[in-house]
């Protein structure tokens, strides 16, 4: 919604409030098990405890990088889907 606010188009068609529901609950439903269930995120944070600063930094920057290079490749993915639909 948010870059169809920025770029004034439509990327995906209009969606009810059902499929939207539905769409968020097959997403949240698989992060739950991995992350959640019995506990494993405390496992995942014992793995990167001993991380030094230098990593920590290093990482974030990293994932940081992916968020915005992942938005970057949607615009540009609307971008080039507006103007294939144009022509």
């Amino acid at each position: 919604m948010i870059v169809e606010c920025c770029l004034t188009m439509a990327i995906l068609p209009k969606l009810s409030k059902l499929q939207v529901a539905s769409t968020m609950g097959l997403v949240a439903l698989p992060l739950y098990f991995f992350l959640l269930h019995k506990g494993r995120y405390k496992r995942i944070t014992k793995e990167f405890g001993n991380e030094t600063q230098e990593q920590r930094r290093t990482r974030g920057i990293l994932v940081c990088g992916y968020i915005v290079l992942s938005w970057v490749l949607i615009v540009i993915t609307a971008i080039i889907r507006e103007k294939m639909l144009k022509s």
